[in-house]
């Protein structure tokens, strides 16, 4: 019985994860860690622990960036020294690792999952955007095409879409990702970071006019807000992809200003 109330835990955990907001993540922690308290060897509980606390890193919920990050960092620790033959710990660890600048690692990570299963979907997604991240963009979209291809209904479908565009935003090629955008777009047209993906390419890719009215549609924080978010989500080894995503950003900002005036 006391396995059966950790599985609820979880899987009400799982779908409220998924919802993607301050409030919903605080709820999947707050079950989390009452099934920690019950069985602190549950491995599953440490590692989606752990994605809560980057959640709030990620979109900065918590009053401390730095101090959600510690906490996602020890949590996916404890998820390792649980089972170290989990995939999905390994898999967790590596968002962290990836996060906190360690690309390297999160690759290893990510190799490490695989290892343990080589048919790990969501290894093989997050391979592309480590992969992205590090400048290896040469092979890296296959890695998520490979993962869509093996789990076509996963919940990380459109992280995988988005880790596509990305590397083809990376080298420059703008068209070759919007479809991507769009597909994922089709599945969250919530997530602020597809349509910002999406203004960006437009823009570079020299369809300001597109670019202005889609982000004219778009209901966000404040440009100054996203970036800082940005940044925390997106660790480049190099500063040139922030640096040009700035500038699609601007491209479409100054279309819009002229468009209302």
């Amino acid at each position: 019985q006391r396995q059966m109330c950790i599985r609820d835990s979880i899987m009400k955990a799982r779908q409220l994860f998924w919802q993607t907001s301050k409030e919903t993540t605080q709820a999947a922690r707050q079950l989390l860690e009452e099934a920690i308290k019950i069985d602190a060897q549950d491995v599953r509980s440490w590692g989606l622990l752990a994605m809560t606390h980057l959640n709030d890193a990620w979109n900065q919920w918590s009053e401390s960036t730095d101090e959600s990050l510690a906490l996602a960092d020890n949590a996916s620790i404890q998820a390792i020294k649980v089972d170290e033959l989990d995939p999905w710990a390994h898999h967790t660890r590596s968002a962290v690792t990836g996060t906190l600048g360690d690309l390297s690692q999160a690759e290893a990570d990510l190799k490490r999952a695989l290892v343990l299963n080589p048919h790990f979907a969501a290894a093989l997604g997050d391979m592309t955007r480590v992969r992205v991240f590090a400048g290896k963009t040469e092979g890296a979209v296959i890695f998520a095409q490979n993962a869509i291809k093996a789990s076509p209904r996963d919940p990380h479908i459109s992280l995988w879409h988005y880790w596509i565009a990305l590397s083809y935003f990376v080298d420059g090629n703008y068209q070759s990702g919007l479809p991507h955008l769009e597909e994922a777009l089709a599945i969250r047209p919530d997530w602020l970071i597809l349509n910002r993906l999406k203004v960006v390419s437009l823009a570079l890719g020299g369809d300001v006019e597109r670019a202005r009215d889609t982000l004219l549609s778009m209901s966000d924080p404040s440009e100054s807000d996203f970036l800082r978010v940005l940044e925390v989500k997106h660790p480049f080894s190099s500063p040139e992809p922030l640096q040009r995503y700035r500038q699609g950003l601007s491209l479409a900002s100054a279309a819009s200003i002229r468009a209302v005036c």
